[in-house]
């Protein structure tokens, strides 16, 4: 069933808690997991397939008792490995009954459990939070922390999104995809391909 029109490329998803996400820049640098189920497609590639054209951001979550919401930008762009891979540009936020979980995260470097790029002076956003993400101080979403089964008695740990069902549920599911603003731009290059052969197999 196509998204939206069809076109997209995910990039996260989070479905099961089958794959833990607490890993190393190495890691979100090349992607992980399985395409079939969660995984992250890599910081690398979402920097060569963004740099090229305008890319629309779309983001779809589902909660434990089978509620699902949506939030969708109209500008999405990842920066390189020497600038840290930085959430360049995200936004504006368009549409979707989610709410903006993602503008709070823009022009922040990505961080991981090694390599802390956080705008906490106290603290390590990635390591206490349980996963790699654009962490400002420290977040307004996190689809990359620890998976547990929706509300839970810690605030700001698991896979959340603050603006719907609030820092203290985590979500059942969670799909994080990208397509050109523009049907006619070409699709990924073959450099993106080479790098993780399997992107073709995350369309939606």
């Amino acid at each position: 069933m196509e998204t939206d029109g069809g076109g997209w490329t995910v990039f996260q998803r989070r479905k099961d808690g089958s794959i833990d996400f607490l890993r190393q820049w190495k890691d979100y640098k090349y992607g992980f997991g399985n395409i079939g189920g969660e995984f992250w497609l890599g910081n690398e590639n979402l920097y060569l397939i963004t740099h090229q054209d305008l890319y629309e951001l779309r983001v779809d979550l589902e909660d434990f008792d089978g509620g699902k919401g949506f939030a969708l930008y109209d500008g999405f762009a990842v920066g390189s490995e020497k600038e840290k891979y930085m959430l360049k540009f995200v936004g504006p936020f368009k549409a979707g009954d989610a709410g903006d979980g993602m503008t709070y995260h823009a022009s922040i470097p990505f961080s991981t459990i090694d390599i802390d790029h956080d705008f906490w002076e106290g603290g390590h956003c990635a390591k206490d939070h349980t996963g790699g993400w654009w962490y400002n101080q420290c977040e307004a979403s996190n689809l990359n922390g620890k998976y547990l089964n929706g509300l839970n008695p810690h605030e700001y740990q698991g896979v959340y999104w603050h603006e719907w069902h609030g820092p203290s549920y985590s979500l059942m599911s969670t799909k994080m995809m990208i397509r050109p603003k523009f049907r006619e731009v070409a699709k990924p290059t073959s450099e993106v391909q080479e790098m993780h052969p399997h992107t073709e197999n995350s369309k939606e």
